[in-house]
């Protein structure tokens, strides 16, 4: 925190989100696939949510603006759908990811063992297991794409999903957590890349 009480992280979040403004306003667009895996980023989704609302194309003297289609717990729920494919395997994980209260479920058993809040070093900040965003950052980092080096967030998901979680982590050492990772983000992305939209 410098003199003025500006978090630093804060700032830099900020100056990025001017930057990514600044060169899609002056035409510096891009668009390109990720080297590791089927993503495709663009000038457009670099904006912040709160930008791209504020988009939008003058047509014939109307402005169109733009819509953004998201699918939400889409990489729990296709990891849960996977392992049913592969292991069918008809569990709470499924359910849950299914009905949109996995992240709830979380939270409850990490309340309940006595989780409080996680320091991450990657993003230099603490984490806190009672709100909805930070559970999703810390599911992400520690379960579906990093080492499960988060001990609090690794039992609840086991005390939950003890079949799933021994077929993730048997997964992760056959493959390595970095194909794993891969693996979920290529499903993703084949969900809005490669599949043809039927317009009407």
């Amino acid at each position: 925190i410098n003199s003025l009480g500006v978090h630093y992280n804060y700032a830099h979040i900020m100056c990025m989100r001017l930057y990514a403004i600044n060169r899609f306003l002056n035409h510096k667009r891009y668009i390109n696939k990720a080297i590791n895996c089927d993503r495709v980023f663009s000038s457009f989704t670099e904006l912040s949510k709160e930008s791209r609302e504020s988009l939008y194309m003058d047509i014939n003297g109307k402005r169109e603006y733009f819509h953004e289609v998201d699918l939400k717990n889409a990489a729990p729920c296709l990891l849960a759908n996977k392992i049913y494919v592969e292991n069918n395997i008809n569990s709470d994980f499924l359910n849950d990811c299914g009905s949109g209260v996995f992240y709830e479920k979380i939270m409850e058993e990490v309340k309940r063992i006595g989780g409080k809040e996680w320091y991450y070093y990657k993003e230099k900040k603490s984490f806190y297991f009672n709100k909805r965003d930070d559970i999703k950052v810390m599911v992400c980092a520690s379960i579906l794409f990093g080492d499960n080096n988060n001990p609090f967030l690794t039992k609840a998901f086991e005390n939950l999903y003890k079949n799933e979680y021994n077929i993730i982590i048997n997964e992760k050492n056959e493959i390595g957590k970095k194909k794993f990772a891969s693996s979920i983000m290529n499903h993703e992305a084949s969900v809005f890349v490669d599949i043809e939209p039927i317009c009407y």
